[in-house]
């Protein structure tokens, strides 16, 4: 069995690899007949020296690199395969430095699904670049992230890249404080999720009430942290509203925070999709900090789900491929 798991792995990572490799090439008709100004992508250096002392923001570890690059004149783009996934590197059009990540969620050694990235571009002298923008795209054994950096004129020296993840302890620091923040502003979210831990929340309902833990100890809870805009979150919905439907009666209480955009795209989804649960709109509970979600709850990415048991004990903290599973231990009992 073990050999087994080993080999789906090797097999999502070395397709990702592959496919990493092609991506990077714009499109056959570009290879075919290049325009002349074209820009080249980049090559790693052969024999890399040491890197510049870069100091990386509190809280972050280098996980890959950093690695050299120099400009090349390869038609396609650098890549390189680590346990963190496979990355690939290239120069886009109008200035931009485009790296691509493209891992595994559901990979338990290192836990790719709860990592939190950065990119970090710099130079020589140990100089940051901004990020200009970065995003996620996935479903099932594939994800894939994209950083994108503005450079300009393309450098004629060569530079450095790779990327970090938030340690523990850093997810701590950031989280204490940005608490205090919301303290002053008087706001009050979720606590990290850390199982084996009450999980406390005492949150304003889509409708106008309030949802509080407290109210429901004695129940099985899941907190499911949603939006309309992410398509994995609206394909489980089916299998949440059937565990919904078979629980309720024995225990179970959803609670549903969506992360769209506008109350009115939540609202319309919930009477859509049938979502006949309570509900809480991510901006009712932060306004214009929304990044305080990511920072004090820890829900970066979506979809996120968590299951706390009838003590107030989170239990669970999983992407949920399989709804039933996830939740059926909790009532076993009560069906014997």
């Amino acid at each position: 069995m073990q050999s087994s798991a080993h080999c789906r792995s090797a097999g999502v990572i070395g397709a990702l690899f592959a496919w990493m490799c092609l991506a990077c090439i714009p499109d056959a008709a570009a290879v075919a007949d290049p325009a002349p100004d074209a820009p080249d992508a980049p090559a790693i250096a052969e024999a890399e020296p040491a890197p510049p002392q870069i100091d990386l923001p509190a809280g972050w570890k280098w996980v890959n690199g950093p690695t050299q690059i120099r400009p090349g004149q390869m038609r396609s783009g650098t890549a390189s395969a680590s346990a963190y996934g496979a990355i690939s590197y290239a120069f886009g059009r109008d200035g931009e430095f485009i790296v691509h990540h493209a891992f595994n969620p559901r990979q338990k050694e290192p836990p790719l699904g709860d990592c939190e990235f950065v990119f970090i571009l710099a130079t020589d002298e140990g100089e940051l670049w901004d990020q200009r923008s970065m995003f996620s795209v996935g479903s099932g054994d594939v994800s894939l992230r994209k950083g994108v950096f503005r450079l300009g004129e393309r450098p004629a020296e060569d530079f450095w890249i790779g990327f970090a993840v938030l340690t523990p302890e850093g997810k701590r620091e950031r989280a204490a404080e940005a608490m205090a923040k919301a303290r002053e502003l008087g706001l009050e979210l979720p606590p990290p999720p850390v199982i084996g831990e009450p999980y406390e929340f005492d949150l304003p309902t889509i409708g106008g009430g309030r949802v509080r833990s407290q109210d429901l100890l004695g129940k099985v809870v899941i907190v499911d942290a949603w939006a309309l805009w992410c398509g994995p979150c609206m394909q489980k919905m089916p299998e949440l509203r059937e565990a919904h439907d078979r629980y309720r009666d024995k225990g179970l209480e959803i609670i549903g925070i969506s992360f769209d955009r506008t109350k009115e795209d939540a609202l319309g989804a919930i009477e859509k999709h049938g979502l006949d649960w309570t509900h809480v709109w991510a901006h009712d509970v932060a306004p214009d900090h929304r990044e305080f979600w990511n920072s004090i709850s820890d829900i970066g990415s979506l979809p996120r789900f968590f299951v706390i048991d009838r003590d107030g004990v989170l239990k669970s903290d999983a992407y949920p491929y399989d709804v039933e599973k996830i939740i059926a231990p909790f009532f076993e009992e009560t069906e014997q």
